[in-house]
C-alpha cells in the first residue's frame, strides 16, 4: 500500500508525522469531548496544528503541548471549552506548555473558556491553580491573539518547570494581544521568567481569591527570578486587587 504524502493521512494512521500541517477536524470532532482528537494532533509532530471551526465548540479535558518547533493556530471564531465536571485536580489547566521549545500559539478571534464558578463549589477542592494557560520551564514560546475567560486560577501562568519547582525559569516568552477576563486569581501570574515581553494585553475583572490582581510578578521560592521583563501598552481595569502587583 502506498501512503499519501499528506501529514493528515500519516497522523491519522498513528505514524510519525512528516507533513507541515494537520487540521484537527481531519481526526474527528465530538460535541461532548474532543480531547482525543486535539491531543493526537498536538502529539503528531506536525509543524503546524490548526484547530479549525467545527460544528460547535471544542470541548476538552486538560491539553498539553509536547512537541518542539510547533505552531498551534486557533482559527477565528473557534472556542476551546473546558469540559464540565472535569478539572478535578487542583492543578488541572486547560492548556499546559511544559519544557517545550520554539512553540507559537496563535488565536486572533478565538476564545478559550473555563467555568470559574464551578470550581469554587463542591465537589471541587478549593484551589487557585486551574489556569487557562500554564507555561512552565519553556524556551521561546509566543502566545498571541487569544481571549482567555473564567479560569479557576490565572489566565496565563509563567514559571519554572512546575508548581513550586526549582528548575530554570521560562525564557524568551512573548504574550501579545491577549484578553484575560474574569479569572479567579490573576489575569496573569509571572513567577519565574527571563526575557519576557507582554504587550497590548488586557487584564480585567479578576475576582475570587487574593491577590486578585490584573498581573502579579511573584517569584516565591529559592531560585526563581525575574530578569528583563517588559510590559508595553497593556490595559488593566476593574480588577478586585491591584492592577499590577509586585
Amino acid at each position: 500500500m502506498r501512503l499519501c504524502c499528506l501529514g493528515v493521512a500519516v497522523a491519522t494512521l498513528g505514524l510519525s508525522a512528516t507533513a507541515t500541517e494537520i487540521r484537527v477536524s481531519s481526526l474527528g470532532w465530538d460535541a461532548d469531548d474532543s480531547t482525543e482528537f486535539l491531543q493526537k494532533a498536538l502529539d503528531s509532530g506536525a509543524e503546524t496544528v490548526v484547530v479549525d471551526k467545527a460544528k460547535g465548540p471544542w470541548v476538552t479535558r486538560p491539553l498539553f503541548a509536547r512537541s518542539n518547533n510547533q505552531t498551534i493556530v486557533f482559527e477565528k471564531g473557534v472556542e476551546l471549552v473546558a469540559k464540565r465536571g472535569e478539572f478535578r485536580g487542583p492543578n488541572d489547566c486547560l492548556f499546559s506548555c511544559r519544557n517545550v521549545t520554539n512553540v507559537t500559539i496563535r488565536g486572533y478571534g478565538a476564545i478559550w473558556r473555563m467555568h470559574r464558578a464551578d470550581y469554587d463549589a463542591a465537589p471541587y477542592q478549593k484551589a487557585e491553580w486551574r489556569h487557562s494557560l500554564a507555561i512552565c520551564g519553556c524556551d521561546h514560546v509566543t502566545v498571541e491573539g487569544l481571549t482567555l475567560l473564567e479560569s479557576g486560577g490565572d489566565g496565563v501562568y509563567v514559571s519554572s518547570s512546575g508548581h513550586r519547582c526549582y528548575g530554570p525559569p521560562s525564557t524568551g516568552i512573548v504574550l501579545r494581544a491577549l484578553v484575560c477576563d474574569r479569572h479567579y486569581r490573576q489575569g496573569m501570574s509571572i513567577i519565574s521568567a527571563r526575557r519576557l515581553l507582554i504587550e497590548r494585553c488586557i487584564m480585567k475583572n479578576t475576582c475570587g481569591t487574593p491577590p486578585a490582581a490584573g498581573i502579579d510578578f511573584e517569584p516565591h521560592a529559592a531560585g526563581e527570578e525575574l530578569v528583563d521583563c517588559t510590559m508595553r501598552d497593556c490595559t488593566l481595569i476593574n480588577n478586585q486587587g491591584n492592577g499590577i502587583e509586585l
